[in-house]
């Protein structure tokens, strides 16, 4: 997934602390990946991103993602970034969905 349209690509060092499976009590089935972001000191600055896959009831795969900063830096992060982390995961989204329903034939 490159993108499309202009370049996107931002280099990140994340470190993967877990992968879980879901099978929530509201029909949600799939995996949970959480990361960390390494590229500040931790007392400085935290990131850590979600990204869930997962099929509702309907059948449907759904792709949720979330980001949040803490420590003295993160409301510098939130004010510099601004909206484009939002952006970038919906680009995101309809990529990786195109991506996957096309591994299993359009199964959904």
């Amino acid at each position: 997934m490159c993108g499309k349209g202009k370049n996107t690509i931002v280099k990140m060092k994340l470190l993967m602390t877990s992968l879980d499976d879901l099978n929530e009590d509201d029909g949600r089935k799939g995996f949970r990946v959480v990361w960390l972001g390494k590229g500040y000191p931790d007392w400085a600055l935290k990131s850590e991103r979600v990204h869930e896959i997962f099929r509702n009831e309907e059948g449907e795969t759904v792709y949720d993602v979330y980001e949040t900063f803490s420590g003295p830096w993160g409301w510098a992060a939130r004010v510099f970034v601004g909206e484009t982390p939002v952006k970038r995961f919906a680009q995101w989204d309809v990529e990786l969905k195109e991506y996957a329903e096309g591994m299993d034939g359009g199964r959904g």
